[in-house]
């Protein structure tokens, strides 16, 4: 376990020079622990953005997983990106992309391919397998987040989840939020909290 943090760490700050390296500059830095749609665990995230906001990259990870996404803001309301990740060493590559058609809402999707010996993902290997589709609504009323999600994870029935999230932001800089998140298929709510940085 302690290797296994020391090694996600480690990547973390080895890939955060490299993006610094690239003309990219430290824009945002969060953990989460807890348990949501996308997030388990204690979690690390790394934000970095071109200068001119054309462009941004960002690490996230834990002990058991971890993804590196770069992306472009083709618009003020669209963003598609290219991901790279690990998941308890299966390597796997997706797609993601967010649309704002209003200023107050927000359209969001990721899906993967993993590559393993079996379609159950438990061993790497140089098959593709479906790893996860999760398409997902959120809509905001001032300091909360509305949100519908579907998600498609291995080879798991579709799962619904509806959450609902509240931030709180401390000072310029330091912002708190806690989501909870009702898990359909498993008939309980999951919460996760959040601090974060803004550079």
């Amino acid at each position: 376990m302690k290797s296994k943090m020391f090694s996600g760490l480690l990547m973390t700050v080895l890939l955060s020079s490299l993006a610094q390296a690239q003309s990219f500059e430290l824009t945002n830095a969060s953990i989460s622990w807890g348990k949501g749609a996308l997030t388990s665990g204690l979690d690390v995230t790394v934000d970095f953005t071109k200068s001119d906001s054309s462009q941004f990259f960002i690490i996230n990870g834990n002990n058991e997983r971890s993804n590196m996404n770069y992306g472009w803001n083709v618009t003020k309301s669209f963003a598609p990106v290219v991901s790279l990740g690990m998941f308890r060493n299966v390597p796997w590559i997706g797609l993601r992309g967010t649309y704002s058609p209003l200023s107050f809402v927000n359209f969001f999707h990721w899906s993967g391919l993993g590559f393993s010996k079996t379609k159950k993902l438990e061993e790497p290997g140089t098959n593709p397998n479906l790893f996860f589709v999760f398409n997902a609504v959120y809509v905001k009323v001032h300091d909360f987040r509305l949100g519908y999600g579907l998600n498609h994870f291995k080879q798991d029935l579709p799962n619904h989840l509806y959450s609902l999230k509240y931030s709180w932001p401390f000072n310029l800089y330091i912002k708190v939020a806690l989501e909870v998140t009702y898990n359909y298929r498993e008939e309980i709510p999951m919460f996760v909290m959040y601090l974060s940085y803004k550079f």
